[in-house]
């Protein structure tokens, strides 16, 4: 977390970007989806340019990952029609 404060005291947004993936695989891993796709949306949303870096595309697969997730899990929670 205090990478993440660092980066946004310095305006670094690609480091700020590298610390939310960081978080968002770690929430991923512990279960919080809903929260690692909406942290990684807050800062993704801030970038204008650079969208074909590695970092920039990393971000959209990760974050992609997440609402793949969050589909499968509100698809599973619909009723079963017969």
């Amino acid at each position: 977390m205090e990478s993440l404060i660092v980066a946004e005291e310095q305006s670094a947004l690609f480091w700020q970007l590298r610390t939310a993936m960081s978080l968002a695989r770690l929430k991923q891993r512990l279960g919080r989806e809903d929260d690692a796709r909406q942290d990684l949306k807050l800062i993704y949303r801030r970038f204008t340019e650079g969208f074909a870096t590695a970092d920039l595309l990393a971000a959209k697969r990760l974050w992609r990952e997440a609402n793949r997730f969050r589909q499968m899990v509100s698809d599973s929670k619909k009723p079963v029609r017969k």
